[in-house]
């Protein structure tokens, strides 16, 4: 049994399979939870989620992300399934794809402590773990969008018009589901920019239509939309058998814009202390200080990077000014900056290693302080959607794995399983 023990201890392992192995745990986590709480939300008609993916343009015509409301009440009326499931489903099969890409994008980099700690961010990829109120909100397309561009890019050929053609396509349909990706469109069109300037790969006729196909679109619902709700969307809803409570959230909002005559983040902002997003964003912007620092592949642009960032703040103010969705409105930034930087990032240079070199390594001064380090910034603050722009204590992350590792949670699985198995 002994020199059993040792021999699993020395038991070679591949680096890339057992990163595979942790990124799978980690979403499954972040599913479980994050999927739950969008069922029961569901279930509740929450009026700042079912709502935002029921907004449709049988109400009142071309609007703000009318697209994804006017298929599922589409497909409500032509399969006569209830809207909500429809929509939990269609949530459910994009936040699937979504990990899935993003467990093959990362599978392969090599990671360490600088980078663990800008993954476990709080502002970052647990952000709408810490906030379920911003789970299945809609830019996690934009990061699904970004996550398939860097897992393509590494092995195909990006540049081609037909991939173009097809990505702004891509571009368009996501414009139209939210019109915020025209202040985030910048860090992909970054990325081909710099492929044009340092390896001569594109040209600035496909950068200008890649960056039109989300500009064109978002001047349009600007300039021709209509409000969200027109006031014929609540009779849509009843026929399909939705609760009165879907009203009550983003249907219902004062008219956003510009002018004295419409709501604005402003007077929010000075009522609800919105400066402690300052501290968030300085926390989260000394990590990727840290991060760029000790990856010498990202250090070379370490400047430039800089002033990169600043561009793509200032191009994203307006939105910020127009609604108090400030927490998400950065977490865009960090995750698509996070996705950006990755993909300069080495390959695993270790194909294979041992659990004995893994616990050695465990057992030194040096790595307990970085665990304790990326312990406090993990779980110790958060930064909410709205309102609560730093909270300090444990977090719904840390709360999250207890209630993960409970007998409960344990039981519930080995149900689930015996259920599948019949």
């Amino acid at each position: 049994m002994k020199n059993l023990f040792f021999i699993s201890l020395n038991k070679e392992i591949s680096v890339t399979k057992l990163q595979t192995y942790l990124l799978c745990f980690f979403f499954v986590f972040f599913l479980y939870f994050g999927l739950s709480d969008v069922y029961r939300r569901i279930a509740w008609c929450d009026g700042t989620l079912l709502a935002d993916w029921l907004i449709n343009y049988q109400d009142g015509g071309y609007k703000r992300r009318g697209l994804s409301g006017t298929l599922t009440i589409f497909l409500s009326k032509t399969t006569g399934i209830y809207i909500g499931t429809l929509v939990f489903g269609f949530i459910t099969f994009l936040y699937v794809c979504f990990c899935t890409i993003l467990i093959f994008y990362f599978r392969k980099i090599r990671f360490n402590f600088s980078l663990l700690l800008l993954f476990f961010l709080p502002t970052t990829l647990l952000f709408p773990i810490n906030d379920l109120y911003a789970f299945a909100r809609k830019e996690f397309l934009f990061f699904m969008l970004l996550a398939f561009f860097l897992l393509f890019k590494r092995n195909y050929n990006v540049y081609s018009w037909k991939f173009i053609v097809f990505l702004s396509s891509i571009i368009i349909l996501i414009t139209h589901l939210h019109e915020s990706v025209v202040f985030y469109i910048p860090y992909l069109l970054i990325l081909y920019l710099i492929d044009y300037k340092y390896y001569s790969k594109g040209s600035l006729l496909k950068i200008l239509i890649l960056g039109s196909s989300a500009f064109i679109p978002a001047l349009c619902i600007f300039v021709f939309g209509v409000n969200v709700n027109m006031g014929g969307s609540w009779a849509i809803f009843k026929q399909l058998g939705v609760n009165s409570h879907v009203m009550d959230g983003i249907l219902s909002y004062p008219i956003e814009g510009f002018g004295d005559d419409k709501l604005n983040s402003l007077t929010f902002a000075k009522q609800k202390h919105y400066e402690y997003h300052l501290l968030s964003y300085l926390i989260t912007f000394l990590v990727f200080y840290y991060f760029i620092k000790k990856n010498k592949a990202i250090n070379i642009f370490r400047n430039k990077l800089f002033l990169i960032h600043i561009a793509l703040i200032t191009i994203s103010l307006p939105i910020f000014y127009l609604t108090i969705d400030w927490g998400r409105w950065l977490n865009i930034h960090f995750v698509a900056s996070l996705l950006i930087l990755t993909s300069y990032l080495p390959e695993n240079k270790f194909k294979t290693i041992n659990l004995k070199t893994i616990i050695t390594e465990c057992f030194n001064i040096k790595i307990f302080i970085k665990l304790l380090l990326l312990f406090v910034l993990t779980f110790c603050f958060t930064m909410r959607h709205v309102e609560d722009g730093f909270l300090f204590g444990l977090n719904n992350t840390f709360l999250f794995i207890v209630e993960f590792f409970s007998i409960d949670t344990i039981h519930k699985i080995r149900d689930f399983l015996w259920i599948i198995r019949q």
